[in-house]
């Protein structure tokens, strides 16, 4: 039986930076010819699972190039400053229930560490001796646990909600994610894991890690090779993505440009061929997951990990409640009009058969798309506008963004002698975009905003942080909608409370929340 904890390792990190990474370059890092790397990469172990210290072997033989580090840390820090709530997380209010954290401070920390050489090569970053005290490696369960969380969780509200992450989920079973601590950890943990049982004995097992496959990637083998083609983008020199056979490792010289690498992932990524005449597999009727009742009264179409669908109903005759469960709003394409279609047959089924309450389950929600979300509360609630307001974070960078593209989309009018043939080029895409505000809704008066610096201000600060007005989803535009999702459905979201009454009363519809609050679903 395999552990109950994988280390997640992702292949893909930086984006390009540089020009490849040659053997003879300066480098920090350890032993660059090793080819921990290639044991991995070229293996042909079909589940893709490692000892965690091979991985981690990998890792630490790929070169690191400061220069190169230098210019990412700059970069990074330049997008920071789009991060609305940096001067939130420094000095928080007294009722957020995590610890504070500088994030610029943390990037100043890391040029730090880049300026010292050989840090990246000591031994105190390549070693994890926990102090032998308890239960779980030497330490206490719970310790070890919520340090464990701590560590590993992504940025949920409180310290709760990250323990929670390391718990096994009925979501993440059949939307197939790992749970944090079955396989999203981040961070190498050491080579073992140690149980300490209350009789005395222990166990010791190997932590495993996943490397998930890019596809061909040509012959790598060493650390030198890992940085050039998952940090920089680069192809082995003689290995032709574009070769008859693009599963073959070897072939002839790639070009190395970036574009033509994000064509060739997308071209040699697996297909079922046009000539296969096996039959389609047998539609799912319900989750098959003991957590969920094996037959749903309502369910979307395409249900399942690989499908398009992921609402299934249910109505408990003994309570008569019915319960909605809603595990993502991630759709695209037609299962957008489905999921609004299934809403409304959950309701209507649940009142046809007596169901007295509703239980709305968005536990474990992965989000996805906003407006869905809009859309699926105002089904529940016709007669109740949600908010959905945010502000950006005031700074000079998004001040010139977002007075050039308004400007730019403002000056693309009806008047306009091509304005006809602007509308797919330009006209449409900015409808949506951050940047461009006179197709959003003014918070404070309920009408467009008329300019970009009616909505930049700034007006509001916190911590000496400048933040903008409260900006609104415009839901009554159909082409926001539409490019908003990214799709040819044509979503009509309601964009003014009706007079209709609600399903049930609002006392009688519970919307259950657990864990984590991702950006479709937050409150």
């Amino acid at each position: 039986m395999l552990p109950s904890h994988v280390l997640a390792v992702v292949g893909c990190m930086i984006s390009s930076l540089a020009a490849a990474q040659s053997t003879t370059s300066t480098s920090t890092a350890i032993s660059a010819q090793s080819t921990a790397c290639g044991y991995i990469i070229n293996s042909d172990n079909p589940y893709g699972v490692f000892p965690a210290r091979s991985i981690y072997e990998c890792l630490i033989s790929v070169p690191f190039n400061s220069a190169v580090a230098t210019r990412f840390i700059a970069y990074y820090n330049d997008t920071l400053q789009f991060h609305a709530p940096l001067a939130y997380l420094k000095d928080p209010p007294s009722s957020y229930q995590q610890q504070s954290v500088d994030l610029v401070a943390g990037l100043n920390r890391l040029q730090d560490n880049i300026d010292m050489e050989d840090l990246f090569r000591s031994e105190f970053f390549t070693s994890f001796q926990p102090p032998a005290i308890v239960s779980i490696n030497g330490i206490d369960t719970v310790t070890y646990l919520e340090q464990f969380a701590s560590n590993n969780s992504f940025g949920t509200l409180e310290p709760h909600a990250d323990w929670n992450q390391l718990m096994l989920s009925p979501v993440g079973d059949i939307l197939g994610y790992f749970n944090v601590f079955s396989g999203g950890g981040t961070f190498y943990p050491g080579d073992t894991i140690t149980w300490t049982f209350e009789n005395g004995t222990s166990l010791t097992e190997e932590f495993i890690g996943i490397y998930l496959s890019q596809g061909p990637t040509g012959p790598l083998q060493t650390g030198g090779d890992f940085y050039n083609f998952f940090v920089l983008g680069f192809y082995p020199a003689d290995f032709d993505p574009y070769g008859s056979n693009e599963g073959d490792e070897t072939g002839g010289d790639s070009s190395g440009d970036d574009g033509d690498i994000t064509t060739s992932m997308v071209a040699t990524s697996s297909a079922p061929s046009p000539s296969s005449t096996a039959p389609p597999p047998a539609a799912m009727t319900g989750w098959n997951n003991g957590a969920y009742p094996s037959t749903p009264d309502v369910a979307q179409e395409d249900l399942g990990i690989f499908g398009g669908g992921f609402l299934s109903g249910y109505f408990l005759q003994e309570s008569f409640i019915a319960v909605l469960s809603i595990p993502s709003f991630d759709e695209y394409g037609d299962a957008l009009k489905t999921f609004q279609s299934t809403v409304d047959e959950f309701i209507r089924k649940a009142k046809l058969a007596g169901m007295k309450k509703a239980v709305i389950d968005v536990q474990q929600n992965v989000g996805g798309q906003p407006l869905l979300a809009i859309d699926a509360f105002q089904r529940f609630f016709p007669n109740v506008q949600p908010f959905a307001g945010s502000r950006m974070r005031a700074h000079y960078s998004a001040d010139v963004m977002g007075t050039v593209d308004t400007t730019f989309f403002n000056n693309l009018t009806s008047g306009n002698p091509n304005f006809t043939s602007l509308i797919p080029a330009y006209y449409a895409p900015l409808s949506a975009n951050e940047w461009v505000v006179t197709d959003r809704i003014d918070a404070r008066t309920g009408q467009n905003f008329s300019s970009w610096s009616a909505f930049y201000g700034p007006n509001n600060t916190y911590n000496g942080d400048e933040f903008t007005n409260v900006q609104r989803y415009n839901t009554s535009s159909v082409l926001f909608n539409y490019e908003s999702t990214s799709e040819t459905a044509n979503l009509t979201i309601p964009s003014a409370v009706s007079a209709k009454s609600p399903p049930w009363a609002p006392r009688d519809i519970i919307i259950l929340v657990m864990r984590s609050v991702y950006g479709a679903d937050a409150p």
